[in-house]
């Protein structure tokens, strides 16, 4: 099992620096400029991925919070008023993000007509690596602790029931969700270099959508409607969505499939 390890701190005279923080900004920063490389490289355009980019920091990353906020911590707002909704750090929440960024990702798509399947496949390598790096600051300060475990991956002394207690050892879905969104920047990136047009960002959804759903069986908080989570409801129309986008893209393949770049 992993021992516990605490996140370690830079202090500055008087400024803290958090390794989440530096990580936050530091995915903010690699999106975007992993998913502009890809449509560079397969001469795709770039303007979807820029504004799509734009989009998440504007609207996904604060509606993420907010969600969080609502769904997870309400005394916070109750208490502290609604300054809290601005601190974007302290919490975000994948339903808001995912609720958010879908839509707006396929519009933006679509607007460039025969090119949209090589522009959502730049977006998703784009957004999987940031994906990765985020998820790596949740690992490294433990935010997303789940049930108390014996599997070799489990982290000892994060249990919500007994934080620091070494004895015992919980899942770490921060670190399940950074092993599997780097294996997707893997296999994603080895795809759009073959041109394999349109897989890449099918198997976000198609392998995001039940490796989250499960995940979330494996959280310590009460359940939602139905005994499923939020983003749970959610991953069921992203599972539709992204199998209706394999019978869209195996019935009208695009011109480029195939021809490596």
């Amino acid at each position: 099992m992993i021992p516990y390890f605490e996140a370690p701190t830079l202090d500055l005279g008087g400024l803290t620096i958090h390794i989440f923080g530096v990580l936050f900004l530091l995915a903010v920063a690699v999106g975007p400029t992993v998913g502009v490389v890809a449509a560079w490289r397969t001469k795709t355009p770039v303007w979807p991925i820029a504004a799509l980019m734009t989009l998440v920091i504007c609207v996904s990353l604060p509606l993420s919070h907010v969600v969080y906020v609502l769904l997870y911590q309400p005394e916070r707002l109750a208490s502290d008023g609604p300054i809290v909704l601005l601190q974007l750090t302290q919490g975000l929440s994948s339903t808001g993000f995912v609720v958010s960024l879908l839509p707006m990702a396929v519009l933006l798509a679509l607007v460039t007509g025969r090119r949209a399947w090589a522009v959502l496949d730049s977006m998703a390598l784009g957004l999987g690596a940031a994906w990765t790096v985020g998820r790596l600051g949740c690992f490294v300060v433990h935010d997303h602790p789940g049930t108390e475990t014996s599997f070799f991956l489990g982290v000892r002394g994060i249990c919500r029931d007994g934080w620091g207690d070494t004895t015992r050892a919980c899942h770490d879905l921060g670190l399940y969700e950074l092993i599997a969104s780097a294996a997707f920047v893997i296999l994603a990136t080895k795809l759009i270099r073959s041109r394999s047009v349109g897989w890449a960002a099918l198997m976000l959804l198609l392998g995001y959508a039940p490796l989250r759903f499960g995940l979330d069986f494996l959280r310590p908080e009460a359940s939602g409607l139905l005994g499923l989570s939020a983003m749970q409801w959610l991953c069921v129309p992203m599972l539709m969505l992204g199998l209706i986008g394999v019978g869209l893209r195996l019935t009208f393949p695009p011109e480029e499939d195939g021809h490596p770049a």
